[in-house]
């Protein structure tokens, strides 16, 4: 358990979590300032199961001010015993005959239990023939998420793994599949397949229900009570009249299909005019770096001539002799220019940036070193820096500097245009590599693992059709939910014994039902059942008065651990003290033996 204490303006509450017992993740929050403890508690479980054990509502927290706990199982019938074999008979009568059973479940939470359930069972029987299947787009997500939280989970998938050494996610049987175009590409067979999303509202569950809902040799497995209005709510209705009696569904179902002839062309034209503006924007952003990189260019010459115009003819005349071969100063200028360069670790990318990088270098040799205004001459008359060697003692040659410098321009110019040349080049790469792994085969060599080539973008829309769906299947529906059943939920509330109860989250006969039971079995204790959307007042008044202990007094105090608290009885007089920042506080001090007498 870890108690957070918030500062700021929380200064003085500390928030603790306990597991609510419910699914992974799923806490109990108790908030405490002072003496006061305000509880959250919804969907709760106490019952110990595969992967998580119990809450720890009843054991950690004892008479808090304010319980806010949910009524949406109040009146609910706890799980018969014998539910996971009823499921597993369902399941095997339905692959016996060459039938697919479908668990609609939700992609993460109670799917784990039920996984180790079925795994567990699979094992046992050696059902190996028949697949089990987990189809979500985050299947393999889960999974991993599962075995890297072991020790948030219950004691028994803990033990096992500190014993032996053996994870309970790291399943045998079950296959992970991430659309339905992997599921169909298993082998045929029977399949119990558990697939997202419970309500059977959206995902790969309402399409492989619209496929399978129509054969009699198929199974469809509900593990909750289904949301209202719900397209597993009308199947779970639906199931109990008789075959004969069953009305046809109108299920709506979307998929992509490719784009074809003028959405296709407008598709394309839409692309080419997004290119169209980002390589603009492109170009539009290098012009203005070029354009400032040019007025950085002649500001830093007009200053560079008021300095050599101050040193007198001498330098002039020295430049205009030495101006005969420019091309030949030129180059060697150039090379040199590259190579302190790449001493600085300066890169030259492509036009305006190598005029950024070129003020750059001019910027570390020269900033700092600016001669006054009322110079005779210049601090530094020569600004040339040629080094002959590198600080590892290693000879400059110019020109391996220069080749160097121009590699790099050219593959940062190529990383500039790949995200424009990306989707016209996938296929030429694509081609290339398999074409380079072909050769490297036929020499004999082992070539290194490469990625997959990038996918295809393949332009498509969204449709939408209804199809009638007949219901033929077998339903079998069962309680697969992990919370507290009605009389475990009026126990463990009335062991809690809280002094003001709020409930919220239920139906007006479940909320009605508890609320009844507890005014009934805690006299005194006021029970709130607010509307949705309505605000209730949870001010609490406590004849409290904050002092601080001296030192003095609390050395002579003998302290006792009551219920989580230090509990001790103290005579003393209160008085003001300095505290740390040199404000007066309340002190209980200890009494003067004159105050005694």
């Amino acid at each position: 358990v870890q108690h957070s204490a918030l500062s700021g303006k929380g200064l003085g509450i500390t928030v603790t979590a306990y597991a609510a017992g419910h699914m992974l993740g799923g806490a109990v929050w108790k908030v405490h300032k002072e003496a006061e403890d305000v509880v959250y508690a919804v969907d709760y479980n106490h019952r110990k199961e595969r992967h998580l054990d119990g809450t720890a509502l009843s054991a950690a927290i004892n008479r808090p001010s304010l319980l806010i706990t949910d009524a949406f199982n109040a009146q609910g019938a706890p799980p018969a015993k014998s539910r996971d074999n009823d499921m597993v008979e369902a399941i095997l009568r339905a692959v016996r005959q060459d039938g697919n059973v479908l668990i609609p479940m939700d992609p993460a939470g109670r799917v784990l239990e039920l996984l180790l359930m079925l795994e567990d069972r699979w094992a046992q029987k050696q059902l190996g023939a028949y697949q089990l299947v987990l189809l979500t787009t985050v299947a393999y997500n889960t999974l991993e998420f599962a075995r890297s939280h072991l020790e948030w989970m219950g004691e028994n998938v803990g033990r096992s793994f500190d014993r032996d050494r053996h994870n309970a996610f790291n399943t045998r049987y079950l296959t992970l599949c991430h659309s339905t175009e992997e599921l169909h590409a298993l082998r045929p067979g029977p399949k119990v397949v558990l697939a997202s999303f419970g309500s059977l509202e959206a995902g790969p569950s309402r399409h492989l229900f619209t496929q399978w809902a129509s054969d009699p040799r198929n199974l469809v497995v509900l593990t909750d009570r289904t949301q209202p209005g719900s397209l597993a709510r009308e199947v779970r209705d639906l199931s109990r009249r008789p075959p004969g009696a069953r009305e046809p569904l109108q299920v709506a179902v979307s998929h992509r299909v490719p784009l074809e002839g003028g959405e296709l062309r407008a598709w394309k034209e839409a692309k080419a005019a997004a290119r169209a503006r980002v390589v603009a924007e492109m170009e539009a952003e290098t012009r203005a770096e070029q354009a400032a990189a040019d007025a950085a260019d002649k500001g830093a010459a007009a200053q560079g001539m008021d300095i050599d115009g101050v040193g007198g003819d001498d330098d002039s005349s020295g430049d205009n002799n030495g101006s005969g071969d420019g091309s030949g100063v030129e180059g060697a200028a150039a090379a040199t220019a590259a190579a302190t360069d790449s001493l600085l670790g300066v890169a030259q990318v492509s036009g305006a940036g190598t005029r950024a990088a070129e003020l750059r270098r001019r910027q570390c040799l020269v900033d700092g070193f600016q001669p006054p205004s009322g110079a005779a001459a210049p601090m530094f008359d020569n600004e040339l820096w040629e080094p002959d060697m590198t600080d590892f003692g290693e000879a400059i040659d110019a020109e391996v500097f220069g080749r160097a410098m121009q590699e790099a321009n050219a593959v940062a110019q190529a990383s500039l245009d790949a995200p424009i040349a990306a989707p016209e080049g996938a296929a030429a790469a694509a081609a290339a590599a398999n074409a380079a792994a072909a050769s490297a085969a036929a020499v004999g060599d082992i070539p290194p693992p490469t990625p997959p080539p990038p996918r295809k973008e393949t332009p498509s829309k969204v449709v939408t059709e209804v199809r009638e769906v007949h219901l033929r299947a077998a339903v079998h529906a069962c309680d697969y939910e992990g919370r507290a059943d009605g009389r475990s939920v009026r126990t463990l509330v009335a062991h809690v014994e809280p002094r003001r109860v709020i409930l919220v989250h239920g139906t007006s006969s479940d909320t009605t039902a508890l609320a009844e039971h507890l005014r009934t079995s805690l006299p005194g204790v006021t029970v709130d059942v607010p509307a949705a959307g309505q605000a209730v007042d949870c001010t609490s008044h406590t004849a409290m008065y904050r002092l601080q202990l001296s030192q003095d007094l609390l050395s002579r105090t003998r302290l006792r651990d009551v219920a989580g608290y230090q509990v001790g009885w103290v005579d003393g007089i209160v008085g003001l003290a300095l505290d740390g920042e040199g404000n007066e506080v309340p002190v209980l001090l200890a009494p003067t033996p004159a105050a005694l007498g």
